[in-house]
């Protein structure tokens, strides 16, 4: 394949500086706080879970109070989920009561002051909640949850509402009747992945936890399911072991997703992998094996490099703790830690979320908001390893119902600022080694290409204090790997998502940088029809957003509409990159057959008429299944010509002269000038003929043949190019022995 690279070079630069001091604390504003997020130039939020007025604190990077809102409405509210965008805005979910045992799930987005740009809110019958909700690739939001609640009980919902606030559309889905989404996350290529529980129903255990099966759910941009996993994960010593799957992380590899299950004895955490397509499944269950404990995992991010980190939370002989997990992408442990507090039992809630950090520690929500450093470290809490256990799974059938949300008009509501002094539970600490100054530098001269295309690889250094050592990792890129500074020019053949990975050392550093690659492609198709004439068909180029098409008949739309015959070509291009494809349409006719209503022969003479072309089938009267009749006897003979698009009937009488001198000429009804050797011109036939003429018209008049001998005959020419599929006029005039002069005027066919 030829290599293409785009002549507009764009620079972009990836820098890692190694070691970064890594600032540690605990602070409460809540005893209850549900979620937490990086705050975009400031910090770090914080929401507060529990019924009454949903509020949430903005802190700077050390925890300390910048900013809070309170959200007062007219009846109590609660905060299930709270991110920030890439722009600095907030995005809230929850719930608000509306009457008694009723409730309805809300939507508020927020600019980067916390002050209100639209709301949304939706509800059924009974309890109705978000809860999680983020923002969409085209500025929208998607709201998940659960709609027509009572008490444990009701079903999934996914919302999409557009930039400006709009209800594009809302579904609910129940397998059981008893059924929730606790996350919801959008594909780079459209669609959602969601997870939750179904099967609901209330626990006799002391802490009320409730019982479900893990559910994870792929749909497609409108919310229709494309592939559901229902897991029952059976290896716990009670019977009818139930779980839920409460986060959606999705990387390179697939679709990882945490939570726990419980047979009412014990609970573990859970994790579980697939890719993209629900395949490949693993999971793996985690716990501490010297507690008799109630845990469970939460939430999920990563450390940057591909590992995972999930925090969850439970209760122990009477204290609160939480555990947290890194992994790697097979789910294999690379650290475990259960944290308590060196002065006894932490004050922590049931809701616990964790983020990577700007500087590589951690943020966490558990009760108190706790910064963590990139090993899971905080200098106020004491820990105990945990492990991975075996663990065994069946995924249940169950039967998808789906409906549709109401949405109901907003409650009113007043935002209030708040300022909230913490109460610190843990020294803020700052540790780490010594800086390490060296530095790598990638750049990159393109990172959206075409499928065929190149870009340039080159890695700067400053401050090296040894001879660096480079492993690239290219995924889809030839070369794939290399072991140099600068591995130069990497072609791309294929469309899709990769990734280009530098892992570089030195003396000190000991960095990897990952740069996306997205590989375009247009992949168009067409394909050839055959049909009948009269019919009107519709070729389509497929749906590429923002392209350009460009029909061979001059339309510049997605689809056109062909009632003609003939080739048709189209070229799709979106940015750089293009795709061509062409079909071939064939309209047929049904056959016309067209034949003289008589013919006369000489008596020893053979008759030949052509019926003509058109059919794939035809059938004389004599059983004859050849177009061409050949006969020596006399009598009427009738033909019937089949095609895909219908058939026709015509007759012919063949009349045998035993005397011929009387004047009769034979003259065929067609001919085809295809150089076979066989009715190749056309002409009259007759004996002692003493005067001939012969003239050959087209359908306009114009005079195309003349011949005043019976021995010179048409080869289908005109002016030395050969005439085209029709029926032509022939007159001919002559006279046989010394009988007067007859004219005959017909038709014949030629055929290609």
């Amino acid at each position: 394949m030829q290599r293409n690279i785009c002549c507009i070079i764009i620079s972009i630069i990836f820098a890692i500086t190694c070691v970064q001091a890594q600032t540690t604390f605990e602070k409460t504003y809540y005893w209850s706080s549900s979620s937490v997020d990086n705050a975009i130039n400031t910090g770090y939020i914080q929401s507060y879970g529990y019924m009454g007025d949903p509020s949430f604190v903005i802190t700077d990077n050390k925890g300390d109070f910048v900013r809070g809102k309170k959200y007062r409405f007219s009846e109590d509210a609660i905060i299930n989920h709270i991110q920030t965008d890439q722009a600095g805005n907030y995005i809230i979910s929850g719930m608000v009561n509306t009457a008694a045992n009723s409730s309805a799930a809300f939507v508020l987005n927020l600019n980067s002051n916390a002050d209100l740009i639209w709301s949304g809110f939706e509800a059924n019958s009974g309890l109705n909640r978000s809860l999680w909700a983020e923002r969409t690739s085209d500025g929208g939001i998607s709201s998940c949850g659960g709609a027509d609640g009572t008490g444990l009980n009701g079903k999934g919902f996914l919302t999409k509402y557009n930039s400006t606030g709009t209800r594009e559309w809302s579904k609910t889905y129940s397998w059981s009747g008893q059924d929730k989404f606790t996350c919801v996350k959008e594909l780079s290529g459209g669609g959602f992945i969601l997870c939750g529980m179904v099967a609901l129903e209330p626990s006799g255990m002391a802490m009320g936890e409730p019982k479900g099966y893990l559910l994870l759910m792929k749909t497609d941009a409108l919310g229709i399911p494309v592939w559901t996993k229902i897991i029952n994960v059976i290896n716990h010593s009670g019977s009818n072991t139930k779980g839920n799957l409460t986060e959606v992380h999705i990387t390179n590899q697939g679709i990882y997703a945490a939570g726990w299950v419980t047979d009412e004895i014990i609970t573990e955490g859970v994790m579980i992998f697939c890719d993209l397509n629900g395949n490949n499944l693993n999971i793996g269950t985690f716990s501490s094996s010297g507690f008799c404990t109630i845990s469970g995992m939460g939430a999920i991010t990563d450390d940057g490099n591909g590992n995972l980190l999930t925090i969850g939370g439970g209760y122990s002989n009477g204290c609160n703790y939480f555990d947290l997990y890194k992994l790697q992408p097979d789910l294999n442990i690379i650290w475990s830690k259960r944290y308590q507090g060196l002065a006894g039992c932490w004050n922590m809630s049931a809701s616990r979320f964790i983020r990577r950090a700007p500087d590589g520690g951690y943020i966490l929500s558990a009760g108190s908001l706790l910064k963590l450093d990139a090993n899971g470290e905080i200098k106020c809490a004491s820990w105990t390893p945990l492990q991975k256990n075996p663990c065994t799974w069946s995924e249940p059938v169950y039967v998808l119902q789906q409906a549709t949300m109401l949405s109901i008009a907003a409650p009113v509501f007043t935002v209030i600022d708040t300022t909230i002094s913490p109460q610190i539970n843990c020294a803020d600490t700052t540790f780490g080694s010594t800086a390490c100054n060296e530095q790598f530098t990638v750049t990159v001269t393109q990172t959206n290409l075409c499928a065929g295309s190149c870009a340039q690889l080159s890695c700067a250094f400053n401050n090296i204090a040894a001879i660096p050592i480079y492993q690239w990792t290219i995924a889809g890129g030839d070369p794939n790997h290399a072991e140099v500074e600068d591995p130069g020019q990497v072609c791309f053949d294929h469309a899709g998502t990769y990734q280009v990975i530098l892992h570089a050392t030195a003396a000190c550093a000991d960095t990897v940088i990952t740069i996306p690659i997205q590989v375009n492609s247009v992949d168009v198709s067409l394909s050839n029809y055959s049909g009948c004439a009269g019919e009107v068909h519709t070729l389509d180029a497929g749906n590429f957003p923002g392209a350009q098409y460009t029909w061979s008949n001059g339309a510049q739309t997605q689809e056109i509409t062909v009632t003609q015959s003939g080739y048709y070509s189209v070229t799709v291009s979106s940015g750089d990159c293009s795709g061509t494809a062409g079909a071939l349409i064939t309209l047929a006719n049904p056959p016309l057959l067209d034949l003289p209503s008589q013919l006369t022969v000489c008596t020893g003479e053979i008759a030949q008429v052509l019926a003509g072309d058109g059919a794939n089938h035809y059938t004389w009267s004599d059983g004859s299944k050849n177009p061409l009749l050949t006969t020596s006897y006399d009598g009427t003979y009738y033909v019937t010509a089949t095609n895909a698009c219908g058939q026709d009937i015509d007759s012919i009488e063949i009349i045998i002269r035993e005397n011929c001198e009387q004047g009769e000429l034979f003259i065929p009804n067609s001919f085809a000038p295809d150089n076979n050797g066989v009715n190749d011109v056309f002409g009259a036939q007759g004996e002692n003929v003493t005067y001939f003429n012969m003239q050959i018209f087209d359908r306009w008049g114009e005079l195309l043949f003349s011949s005043n001998s019976i021995d010179q005959h048409w080869d289908g020419t005109y002016q030395g190019k050969v005439c085209k599929h029709d029926a032509y006029v022939y007159r001919i005039t002559y006279s046989i022995g010394s009988n007067s002069k007859k004219t005959r005027l017909g038709k014949v066919m030629l055929i290609l």
